[in-house]
């Protein structure tokens, strides 16, 4: 008989745990907050730093970056490969569109 006290009060214990640890973590009214979809972003929603070179300003118009973006940016794409064809697209650049080091 005491056995079967023991796994009823276990049993309880179980079952009211989670329900006072989510209470405990929903404290903030404000949390999840709401996430407003932004159908496009400013460069000064993204960009902080200095002022970009005229040369790189109209960028996304470059059909060649266009098609870099879009094959980067593929997920079955492997990192590395990613990165080497950055590499060779900015290789290729005239020095005039390159920042300075």
């Amino acid at each position: 008989m005491a056995r079967m006290s023991l796994v009823r009060s276990l049993a309880v214990v179980a079952m009211l745990t989670p329900s006072m640890n989510a209470r405990a973590a929903n404290t903030d009214p404000d949390w999840p907050c709401i996430q407003r979809k932004v159908p496009q972003l400013s460069l000064g929603q993204i960009w902080n730093g200095p002022e970009l070179p005229p040369a790189a300003q109209d960028f996304s118009k470059v059909p060649a970056v266009s098609t870099l973006v879009e094959e980067v940016a593929a997920r079955r794409m492997p990192i590395a490969e990613a990165q080497k064809k950055i590499k060779d697209f900015a290789a290729s650049l005239p020095a005039e569109q390159l920042a300075p080091k």
